[in-house]
């Protein structure tokens, strides 16, 4: 591993832990126990890291995405799909977390962003029209329209949510969770069969909760 991933692992565990108003590159420098100037070298402070960090994450979430809409073959494959999308998110979850003043501060990373909502928004779309096109899904083109921004908002929003109360849960925990909540949504315009994967599902959560 070179000196430069070694640095960008160091961060991404740092800035997950602390936050990113809490880290600075000498704090990156220590927790590597290199000097300051041996960072620098590399890159030039926060101001390379971040985007860097997110780069990465960009690039990792794209082959989620793209993969989605073929791998959906049942109720189950966007269950697993909700959870890949939730565990990248949770790799880079300070990000997330203060997404708001992160953007604010690193504004080139505005349009890079939005662009990933987008792909997001499309994969989403591309799942459900699968799922509809199976006869798993039944829902109007305007309810298809407000449930895939919902699913979006969670996909977005969720470690927000989790920050602000203060919750105390493992990474398993709060992933499976937030993957019940937006799955949940789906389940007024589920039929008879989607519903039953469902419970089954449901079942997996509470198993997976009460051994935390």
């Amino acid at each position: 591993m070179s000196t430069k991933e070694r640095i960008l692992n160091a961060a991404l565990a740092l800035l997950n832990e602390e936050g990113e108003a809490a880290v600075s590159a000498v704090d990156i420098a220590n927790v590597m126990d290199i000097s300051p100037g041996n960072l620098y070298y590399h890159y030039k402070g926060k101001e390379e890291i971040i985007p860097a960090l997110f780069e990465l994450f960009a690039e990792e979430m794209q082959i989620i995405l793209q993969s989605g809409p073929n791998d959906i073959r049942a109720i189950e494959d966007q269950w697993i799909f909700a959870y890949i999308v939730l565990e990248e998110i949770w790799d880079f979850r300070f990000f997330y977390r203060n997404l708001d003043a992160i953007l604010l501060q690193y504004p080139a990373l505005l349009p890079k962003f939005q662009r990933l909502l987008r792909d997001k928004r499309k994969a989403i779309r591309a799942n459900l029209q699968q799922l509809q096109e199976l006869g798993f899904l039944h829902i109007e083109p305007t309810l298809l329209d407000a449930l895939v921004e919902q699913i979006l908002l969670g996909f977005t929003y969720w470690l927000n949510l989790a920050q602000l109360e203060n919750r105390q849960t493992s990474a398993s925990t709060a992933i499976h969770q937030t993957v019940f909540q937006i799955m949940a949504l789906s389940v007024p315009y589920m039929g008879e069969t989607g519903f039953d994967a469902l419970q089954g599902m449901i079942r997996l959560l509470q198993e997976n909760t009460e051994t935390k």
